[in-house]
């Protein structure tokens, strides 16, 4: 899919983005959504309103996790959709979204896993508070 641009602001954007929605062939809501910079992150369930759609029974619903990516050009804003199927680039996933959706790429979710043991690898251990005595030296 390639990108929407409109005159929306960016917050205006995310909470369209965000909006339970449908159409002639499918209700769909986010459950779970989180920024991260310019990447919008969801857990999206779609339900079919008929048979064959989505590859579901009429009824029965599908949760998928979504890459949204979001950018200002010129003045406009706009996004480009990706699903997990798609392997994005990008890993600042949410962890606990992985157990939201099924599986549809595990080579994806394991970069979503290298990504934060990465940020927990380089995370400081502890804050250093100066004591009373070299505060006074300060």
């Amino acid at each position: 899919m390639g990108w929407t641009f409109s005159n929306w602001t960016r917050s205006e954007l995310i909470e369209l983005l965000t909006e339970p929605g449908e159409t002639d062939t499918a209700n769909y809501e986010t459950i779970a959504f989180a920024v991260r910079g310019n990447v919008l992150w969801q857990v999206v369930r779609h339900s079919s309103k008929q048979p064959a759609v989505l590859e579901l029974v009429a009824g029965h619903s599908s949760t998928v996790i979504r890459c949204t990516l979001l950018e200002r050009t010129s003045g406009w804003w706009g996004y480009r959709i990706m699903t997990e199927q798609d392997e994005p680039e990008y890993f600042s996933c949410p962890l606990r979204y992985l157990a939201l959706a099924p599986e549809r790429c595990s080579e994806w979710r394991d970069g979503v896993r290298e990504y934060h043991a990465g940020l927990r690898a380089s995370a400081p251990r502890g804050r250093a508070f100066p004591t009373t005595q070299q505060a006074a030296y300060a």
